[in-house]
């Protein structure tokens, strides 16, 4: 054989050799993509499950604290509702939940299996620690455009300041990257004009309208919502209402010892009255809010206060808020029982979840924000006849 034939013959091999070496290569490397996917989805649906198993704790607290509302309702003073309290009011987890009949711990462990039905686990899905929390320090909430909200303001001790936040990095969205606020006018008494909503910039946070509705214990009659006059200088007052336009100027309401007293303002005793400026930051320090004010409250007519509402509504633009309430020396008071927090940490094999609820159990009557809701114009039209041939439909022209 010649030499040029054997030289041919081994460029053979390793033409043989580097190709398979190429296809376990590329093998190996598909076989590795598929791999990492396939380990992606199954821990996304672990994390998905596990979250339903959280959330699944925090339905059940709700239960839990509907049955002590119900079983404190009927008898309050009994044991009944006392060791529905104490339940609640544990730090143990899934004590508050407990209290519910069909809620049983996992044989040997603290935790809650999640059923598909009354035998079977077959996704080996638990909540592990499920706590609650009924007095909270703040109240959180979210208002779109023109949307309106009634809170009711029952604190652990006396309080006689309102803190509104408002306007988060939620409302600002991804497309800003700062908050849009007018310019303090340069004339006096300054102006700041209501500007029709599609000269309201989108990044701007919104103007709320802030009305505080309040009873005394005794003394009380229902004239005093009607009265404009503040009890004839006493200072004393059952309604105030005050629109908080946000803007660049400093001023009162910023500090808890400089607060707006809400009377001073008050839109119903004088409708000529102004907007009240209120210092806005045209940037959003994370889980903060862009405005801030600190509202003073009178005392109510007839007394100390006994009930003590406020009615929020968001113009021109929606918003996330936190209120919270002060005593005279600016220390927070924690609202009770009005906006309860779930704490539920959910389980999947060996995957966890933990989420954080607000449950809203403060309200107990219906309170309508409007008769009627339009966007466009409205047109009545009344008539007293005997002849159906007088109802004339869409005779109205608005």
């Amino acid at each position: 054989m010649k030499l040029f034939d054997r030289q041919k013959g081994d460029v053979s091999i390793f033409i043989v050799v580097f190709t398979a070496l190429l296809f376990v290569i590329v093998t190996v490397g598909f076989a590795r993509i598929m791999l990492r996917g396939q380990i992606q989805a199954t821990t996304n649906d672990l994390s998905q499950s596990a979250y339903d198993s959280a959330q699944v704790g925090v339905e059940d607290a709700k239960r839990a604290v509907i049955r002590y509302l119900t079983v404190c309702e009927n008898n309050p003073t009994g044991t009944d509702c006392s060791s529905a309290l104490a339940a609640l009011e544990s730090d143990v987890c899934n004590e508050s939940v407990k209290t519910l009949t069909d809620v049983k711990n996992s044989e040997g462990t603290d935790e809650i299996k999640v059923q598909n039905n009354t035998s079977a686990n077959n996704l080996n899905q638990a909540y592990t620690c499920v706590t609650v929390n009924l007095n909270t320090p703040d109240y959180l909430g979210k208002l779109g455009e023109n949307e309106y909200k009634l809170i009711p303001l029952i604190g652990e001790g006396n309080y006689n300041t309102v803190e509104i936040e408002w306007f988060n990095s939620e409302d600002l969205g991804p497309v800003y990257s700062n908050v849009s606020l007018p310019a303090t006018p340069a004339t006096s008494p300054f102006d700041w004009p209501l500007y029709s909503k599609s000269s309201w910039p989108s990044n701007r946070p919104a103007m709320m309208r802030f009305q505080m509705i309040q009873y005394a214990a005794s003394g009380f009659d229902l004239t005093y919502f009607d009265d404009n006059s503040s009890a004839s200088g006493s200072g004393q007052s059952n309604t105030n209402t005050a629109f908080l336009y946000p803007s660049n100027k400093v001023t009162a309401g910023m500090k808890f010892d400089d607060p707006i007293h809400i009377i001073a303002v008050d839109n119903r005793r004088s409708p000529t009255k102004e907007p009240v400026p209120v210092h806005c930051e045209n940037t959003i320090a994370s889980g903060g809010y862009s405005c801030a004010a600190h509202l003073l409250l009178p005392p109510a007519r007839g007394g100390s206060a006994a009930e003590t509402y406020i009615y929020l509504g968001s113009l021109y633009n929606k918003s996330n808020y936190r209120i919270t309430l002060r005593d005279g020396s600016g220390n927070i008071v924690n609202f009770k029982g009005v906006q309860p927090e779930v704490d539920s940490t959910g389980r999947a094999n060996d995957l966890f979840r933990r989420v954080k609820s607000r449950l809203e159990i403060g309200m107990n009557f219906p309170y309508p924000t409007a008769g009627i809701v339009t966007s466009g114009s409205v047109c009545k039209d009344f008539k007293i006849t005997d002849d159906e041939d007088d109802f004339d439909k869409g005779s109205c022209t608005p």
